[in-house]
């Protein structure tokens, strides 16, 4: 039994360890991919803004990382969804076609 609970334990830790890196890093690399995608497409005024925009995100998920609070998933999840909604709102209101799937 005590073998049974020290695998249990291991397990728990490694799927922390996981978690930790998803909530962590991976926002870290989405936004890279991001930004690297634009560098390549956008002009130079369009360049500028990113660069503005780059330095508070990173900023900000850098800070993220460093901290030592876990995210709330499903929380997460909810105002991403809500901040979708928002933007697929204005661009109702703007005449652009969007995805309706």
């Amino acid at each position: 039994m005590v073998k049974i609970n020290e695998i249990i334990d291991e397990l728990k830790n490694k799927n922390m360890t996981v978690e930790r890196f998803i909530d962590k890093y991976v926002p870290l690399r989405v936004q890279s991919m991001i930004s690297e995608t634009l560098n390549s497409t956008l002009n130079s005024h369009q360049l500028n803004r990113l660069e503005q925009f780059e330095l508070e995100k990173f900023a900000e998920l850098n800070e993220d990382v460093l901290s030592e609070s876990q995210t709330n998933m499903p929380e997460e999840m909810k105002k991403l969804l809500e901040k979708l909604i928002e933007i697929d709102k204005k661009n109702d209101a703007k005449g652009v076609k969007g995805y309706k799937g």
